[in-house]
């Protein structure tokens, strides 16, 4: 069922959703569709093989199994699955060797199942932000490193060893401000038309 809702602007919302358990916010914050939802009736997190159905632990189990299990019960009813597959994921489709360090401990994959869900349609964007633009940022690579991982990155493609890279490196700072409005911040000094914020209880 779709009910409509009289015009209005996402972050108008987003400070009250923020506040509710799993809020999500697909955001485009350069004016097109967005969506926005919180407290999902079933939440989905995985580590290795070790898969979580809301409270339900389950040993030796494939996550992808179990998603399309979920969503296979699901189609055709309202709502959505939204969450994220991280890079550990990997180790479940193909071996290979193990070298980064897991310091955050972050789940491999995290979906959260709504059943109601916001969608905003072209409205106006702005946002303001406090507290962060004065937080010195660390990162785990120096500017000679990163620069030498992109040249090693551009000799693996010219050999024909790989075809694409997503070369990242992290950044860190203490900041004095929630996820949320640290988000509101980062919204603010670089308007993406893909973006999101994601609350998964332990980490955003």
């Amino acid at each position: 069922m779709t009910t409509r809702l009289p015009p209005t602007e996402p972050l108008g919302l987003f400070a009250a959703y923020a506040a509710r358990r799993g809020c999500v916010w697909l955001d485009n914050a350069t004016g097109g569709t967005s969506l926005m939802a919180a407290e999902p009736d079933l939440v989905v997190r995985a580590k290795g093989r070790q898969v979580e159905v809301t409270g339900r632990a389950m040993e030796d189990a494939d996550v992808f199994a179990v998603l399309d299990q979920l969503l296979q019960q699901r189609r055709g009813q309202p709502g959505a699955a939204i969450g994220f597959f991280g890079y550990g994921l990997k180790n479940q489709i193909e071996r290979l060797p193990s070298t980064a360090v897991d310091d955050l401990g972050l789940p491999d994959c995290w979906f959260g199942f709504y059943d109601e869900i916001l969608r905003f349609e072209s409205l106006p964007v702005g946002a303001t932000s406090r507290g962060v633009s004065g937080a010195p940022l660390r990162a785990n690579f120096t500017p000679a490193q990163y620069r030498a991982a992109v040249r090693r990155a551009k000799e693996y493609i010219a050999a024909g060893d790989i075809y694409q890279v997503n070369l990242s490196q992290r950044f860190q700072a203490e900041i004095q401000v929630s996820p949320a409005e640290a988000y509101l911040a980062l919204r603010n000094a670089n308007p993406a038309p893909y973006a999101a914020y994601l609350d998964i209880g332990d980490a955003q």
